[in-house]
Parts: C-alpha cells; sequence; structure tokens
C-alpha cells in the first residue's frame, strides 16, 4: 500500500543516460523511476540525448520521459548546449516536488543541487556526488 504523501508527489530524475542506451546506471535509473510511477501522480525521467539522436518526448506507461539536447561534438558545441540543459533543469525542478539526480557524472549536476536548495525542494541523490 503506498502512502497518501508519496502517491500526491511529483517525482523528476535526472540521469545521464537511459535505454536504448546500454549504460547500467542509466539502466537502474528507469527501472527505478518505472517502478515509482506506478507509485505516485507523476513522474517524469529526464537524460541527455546525446546529439539530439533520440525523440524528445516518450512515454512508457506512466513514466513521462523527457531527452534534452546535448551536443558533444566539441568544445563551441558543448558550451551551446549548457545554457538551455541549464533552463530545462530549471523548469522541471520548479515543476515537480522531490528531485533525485541518479548519476554524479550528470553534466551540470551542481546547478540542479543549487536550484533544488533555493526553491526548497526536496532533493535526493542516488549518486557519489562530491562538490
Amino acid at each position: 500500500m503506498v502512502h497518501e504523501k508519496v502517491a500526491d508527489c511529483k517525482i523528476v530524475i535526472f540521469a545521464v543516460e537511459a535505454p536504448p542506451s546500454v549504460s547500467g546506471s542509466g539502466i537502474n535509473a528507469f527501472h527505478f523511476a518505472k517502478h515509482l510511477s506506478v507509485q505516485t501522480s507523476q513522474t517524469t525521467f529526464c537524460h541527455l540525448n546525446y546529439n539530439r539522436k533520440l525523440k524528445v518526448r516518450a512515454t512508457d506507461e506512466k513514466l513521462i520521459i523527457r531527452r534534452f539536447a546535448y551536443y558533444n561534438n566539441n568544445l563551441l558545441t558543448k558550451a551551446l548546449s549548457f545554457l538551455p540543459l541549464l533552463i530545462n533543469y530549471l523548469k522541471y525542478i520548479i515543476k515537480n516536488d522531490v528531485i533525485i539526480i541518479f548519476s554524479g557524472y550528470l553534466i551540470g549536476y551542481q546547478f540542479i543541487i543549487l536550484f533544488s536548495s533555493l526553491l526548497k525542494k526536496i532533493f535526493v541523490s542516488m549518486a557519489d556526488i562530491r562538490l
């Protein structure tokens, strides 16, 4: 039985990669998000879309999947991808109650921590993050 407060929560999970990638932590994050989506009102799974090879939006049963474009071809495209990435982070932090980072290798994860604390959101880290 799910606690009423958990059932009413809107949760966002940030990860580096997810299926169809074969990243181990990304697969774990995806399955964790899928499990949470059954028990919460809304669960959004956000991850990087390297060189925009995948669709931007997708759903898997109740799980909402959002992919943020990140171009890692060279230093210039990385720098130009960073600001839209931060704007997307902020947008999803504002929309949700609980913020989870599933990887310490996520580009700009420090800003997710900063935005979460400034907006007084519940923040959970599922990774070994060193500041």
